[in-house]
């Protein structure tokens, strides 16, 4: 059985711009990268020890290797060579739970793919099977146009905040999840859905628009905790579909930093989720 090769190493804390296959591709080679830094690799080899022995199915070709820093006496990286398709047993879910709290990052460097369970530096766009990184705020009216009929996409940050889009009729609906701290307690978040504040709504630039709904009855699909597919309908007027305009808006507040845009009603749906 052949062996995938995947780099964990952590993210420094600035602003500069590295693309996971560049860093990989440095690290590989033994040499710096400014979007990197030497770190303490105690915790995930505990977690690697604990992976291969529980989520593990080919135990034996399991195999890591600490690369330190000449300077610091850490590790520069760490490698892992494991059989392919590996993270796909028992549950995709279970290697996020295991890793999530490290806030290391792995990568497999022909494959173009990051471990599960890993975060990214700054801000990730995953729409269907394309992934971006480092979007920028003025790409993002482009990109949600290129999203089909009822296709989503999740916009991550490093702390694992996210924005979730789905469209549906022309416009789309909005969620928005914070966690005050996901590397102590992936369990603890609060989740919003956006929504118009008045009828007739007011776009963010102040435009009238007629307020139009996700029917009632259709399907609506989550994981739940135990990485298994919950599945409900949706209740009357439960989501709405915002203008194109104004996903966009929410969006680039969510690039930026900032909190969410006040101009909208943001209807709590926390205890919902952690229901499921």
């Amino acid at each position: 059985m052949s062996t995938d090769t995947w780099y964990f190493w952590k993210w420094a804390a600035n602003r500069v711009d590295g693309q996971p296959s560049e860093v990989c591709a440095a690290l590989a080679d033994g040499q710096d990268h400014p979007a990197a830094r030497p770190f303490d690799p105690e915790a995930l080899i505990e977690k690697l020890g604990q992976a291969k022995n529980t989520l593990g199915i080919g135990r034996s070709k399991w195999r890591w290797k600490v690369v330190k820093d000449s300077t610091s006496g850490l590790a520069h990286h760490v490698t892992l060579h494991l059989p392919p398709e590996e993270w796909g047993h028992p549950s995709f879910q279970a290697w996020i739970d295991h890793f999530l709290p490290l806030g290391v990052f792995g990568w497999n460097l022909p494959l173009a793919e990051s471990f599960p369970g890993t975060l990214p530096k700054h801000h990730v766009w995953e729409a269907g099977n394309t992934r971006r990184y480092e979007v920028k705020p003025k790409e993002v009216s482009r990109l949600l146009g290129e999203i089909g009929y009822g296709g989503t996409v999740l916009l991550m940050n490093h702390r694992n905040d996210y924005a979730n889009v789905a469209k549906a009729y022309g416009r789309y609906t909005v969620e928005w999840r914070h966690y005050p701290n996901v590397r102590k307690d992936p369990g603890i978040f609060s989740h919003w859905r956006a929504a118009y504040r008045s009828d007739p709504a007011k776009t963010a630039m102040g435009k009238i628009v007629e307020r139009q709904f996700i029917p009632s009855g259709m399907a609506d699909v989550r994981r739940g905790k135990d990485g298994y597919e919950v599945e409900r309908s949706t209740g009357h007027r439960e989501y709405e579909l915002l203008t194109p305009g104004d996903a966009a808006y929410i969006l680039r507040a969510f690039l930026r930093g900032e909190s969410r845009p006040e101009h909208f009603h943001w209807v709590s749906i926390t205890r919902q989720l952690k229901q499921k």
